[in-house]
């Protein structure tokens, strides 16, 4: 029987019928799988019922990872590019947004309950304790190279909690409160939403999600939902926006162009997205404004070349990934969008902020023709923005005309779905029951000693060989960030100079009447110099990242390969099935899931940090005097000739000190990527560990304890594994 629509609450109460009908027992085998299989039907029941409550409002998430500009493409989506949703938001403090219709505009704050507040709490004391015992060893350190090994949980809860006043805490209450607000205008929601998820908002460290009610018939019976971010830190802002995506018929994945959807994004695809029976998905490579200025020296005022050129690129490399992956969907859609640039086409120029100025500065400089004036700029930055399309198109076309055909989709994956799900834990949970009554039948208690001492001497052995491993990796990692290191050489050999001619005025010494004169000499030829840097810089990061993927790959497979082969080992000498070998592998293949994102270098910051540096030390460096009152003409020429020598010897010194701070950049994050990569597995060491032994020392104690009492359990695990398999049986 399938678990449908129609059927699933006779479904449930069968499949809920058959589990009550396990009888009560001391063995914990038979309880634990008892319980488990309950909570399996209870949370898919829950969804099950929550879709059919609701499915007459089309939920659509955006999700990505931080910083892949998921608020400025629904600012831009659902607010014409005005930034009513804070950009500035961290990842710690980054909150839940679901956007939705409403009679009235209003919007819902939800503030953390008091038991979570308190775990927030308690996990800043363990943050304050880690950092007093790493000051310890490095008094010189500041904390935030302490902070650096410590877990993203504990980050998360210190800053949540440091940046808390007792006014907001004070809102924190037994049952999660609720503070609901009306606004006449976006501009007055923009002012007040900066107090409740701005990155320095009062409430925003205790603000759990935000509900925002807009009278806006485009949002007639949809629901947005914006979501933190992958990987959220705060477990249980994670667990909401868990139950948000278990409720969504379709998502906007962005992925930063710049990286575009790597192994984060193809894991969260797979992983999370698949799961929730989600079959809508379009991918936005967003931020494409980036890679355009990456290609700018190649299709120089070719703009129209260098949109194809990346979008041709891009497209390949999802289709590739995808095709690589365990993602069983329909393919997703893709289209490329610069939030940014929306902004830019619906303001004047001066109201655009820093980074808004920048990006105009730099899209000029590639491609002047198309940005030389204000109306070509609009013109130009909206196409790119690509928002009018994505609206028409996707929006409206893919998801809100397409309204019940998606909701009915969803509603079918997902119950075919629950299907599968539960008979997966029920398969799992049988056949450990069948392992204790295997062994129950073959054992007896004067044995047990013995089988006691083989058992821990292998979790000894295995212990010591997972550590062997983690040591040999430690080595080859500190060796690939040594090789990547050592073979930096960025470097400009010298200034490229351009002629130029400076027309000059003085006052006339005899007549007191002015004169104009002219003077050639050599100035710094900006424009060569800002894309030899940026392009040598470039070339140096696409150099060692190419090693580094290489050499941590390397590393990987060498991981995989050994706990595997000892894994195999050990199955292989267990010849009754003690050891929890599936387990084990899911955690083997979790851990090396987890490592893969750390086999790309995360060098677009430097990047931007280094293009934006370039961009400043580089200002107003290519003029001189050219005004010098009663000075004689020849002094004056020496004066232009004398300053265009400092300038350049200025930019020289400005340069040289530019690329000694990137180095600098560079080394760091070269050492992230080896920390980032080897703390998965450092972590999970122990989790290794102690899998092997609690499995093989619950096993042996309630194997113990069963047969103290060997005829009793064995009819009691018969009976379980009756009532497993008729469950089985219901859900085939």
């Amino acid at each position: 029987m399938k678990i449908t629509k129609k059927n699933y609450k006779t479904a449930f109460e069968k499949l809920s019928s058959l589990i009550e009908g396990i009888p009560t027992s001391d063995n914990s085998e038979i309880n634990d799988a008892k319980k488990r299989i309950s909570d399996e039907l209870s949370n898919q029941r829950s969804g099950c019922e929550e879709l059919l409550r609701t499915n007459d409002i089309l939920r659509i998430g955006v999700v990505g990872q931080v910083k892949a500009g998921k608020s400025s493409f629904l600012n831009s989506l659902i607010f014409g590019g005005e930034n009513v949703l804070p950009r500035a938001s961290t990842p710690m403090t980054a909150g839940l947004t679901i956007l939705q219709y409403g009679e009235e505009n209003s919007f819902d704050v939800e503030y953390y309950n008091s038991l979570e507040w308190q775990s927030f709490k308690d996990k800043d004391i363990e943050y304050a304790k880690h950092i007093a015992d790493a000051r310890a060893e490095n008094p010189e350190a500041t904390e935030d190279e302490l902070a650096k090994e410590i877990d993203n949980a504990l980050l998360a809860a210190h800053e949540l909690v440091s940046k808390c006043s007792r006014k907001a805490e004070s809102c924190v209450q037994k049952e999660s409160k609720h503070d609901i607000h009306p606004f006449k205008s976006i501009s007055e929601l923009q002012d007040v939403l900066e107090t409740y998820v701005g990155a320095e908002g009062v409430y925003t460290p205790i603000v759990k999600s935000l509900t925002i009610n807009i009278h806006d018939e485009r949002l007639n019976g949809v629901q947005v939902i914006d979501t933190p971010g992958v990987n959220d830190p705060v477990v249980s802002r994670e667990q909401r926006t868990r139950e948000c995506l278990r409720g969504c018929h379709g998502v906007f994945l962005l992925s930063y162009s710049g990286r575009f959807f790597d192994q984060v994004d193809v894991s969260f695809l797979v992983n999370r997205i698949g799961e929730q029976g989600i079959g809508t998905i379009v991918v936005i490579a967003s931020k494409f404004d980036s890679v355009l200025q990456d290609v700018g020296n190649k299709f120089h005022d070719d703009l129209y070349g260098a949109i194809l050129d990346c979008q041709r690129s891009l497209r390949g490399q999802m289709e590739r990934n995808l095709a690589s992956s365990e993602f069983r969907g329909s393919n997703p859609e893709l289209d490329f969008s610069s939030g940014i640039g929306f902004s830019i086409s619906h303001k004047e120029e001066n109201r655009l902020d820093d980074t808004e100025r920048n990006v105009v500065e730099q899209m000029r400089r590639f491609f002047p023709t198309f940005f030389s004036n204000s109306a070509d700029c609009k013109e130009n930055f909206n196409m790119l923005s690509s928002i009018d399309d994505i609206r028409e198109n996707y929006l409206q076309k893919t998801f809100i005309d397409n309204k019940e055909k998606i909701i009915a989709k969803k509603l079918q994956d997902y119950f075919v779905g629950s299907t599968a799900n539960i008979r997966k834990i029920v398969e799992s949970r049988r056949e450990r029951l069948q392992q204790m009554l295997s062994a129950l039948n073959e054992n007896d208690i004067k044995d047990l000693k013995n089988q006691r001492k083989q058992y821990l001497d292998i979790v000894v052995n295995i212990s010591s060989d997972i550590e062997s491993v983690v040591k040999r990796a430690e080595q080859r990692a500190e060796q690939s960030v040594k090789k990547a290191l050592n073979g930096y050489s960025f470097n400009v050999s010298r200034v490229p100079t351009t002629s130029k001619t400076a027309y000059c005025n003085r006052i006339s010494t005899l007549w007191r009447n002015n004169k104009s004169f002219s003077v050639d000499y050599e100035v710094v030829d900006i424009n060569k110099l800002a894309t030899n840097l940026e392009d040598g810089f470039k070339r140096e990061l696409e150099r060692i990242n190419s090693l580094w993927e290489k050499e941590s790959s390397e590393i990987i497979q060498l991981i995989k390969d050994t706990i595997g082969d000892l894994i195999a080992e050990r199955e292989s000498v267990d010849k009754e099935g003690k050891l929890n070998v599936r387990l084990l592998r899911n955690i083997l293949n979790e851990t090396i899931d987890s490592m893969q994102n750390g086999t790309t270098l995360d060098f677009f910051e430097a990047q931007d940090k280094f293009n934006e540096a370039v961009t400043s030390c580089l200002q107003g460096q290519d003029t001189v005097k050219t005004s010098f009152g009663r000075m004689e003409e020849n002094a004056a020429k020496n004066e232009v000739l004398k300053s265009a020598t400092n300038i350049k010897e200025q930019v020289q010194k400005s340069v040289y000190s530019l690329l000694d701070s990137m180095h600098t950049e560079v080394q760091k994050v070269v050492k992230k990527g080896r920390e980032d990569c080897l703390a998965v597995l450092t972590d999970n060491k122990e989790m290794f560990i102690s899998t092997i032994k609690d499995s093989i020392t619950s096993y042996l104690d309630e194997l113990e304890v069963s047969l103290q009492n060997k005829e009793m359990n064995i009819s009691t695990l018969n009976e379980a594994i009756k009532h497993l398999k008729e469950l089985e049986n219901v859900l085939k």
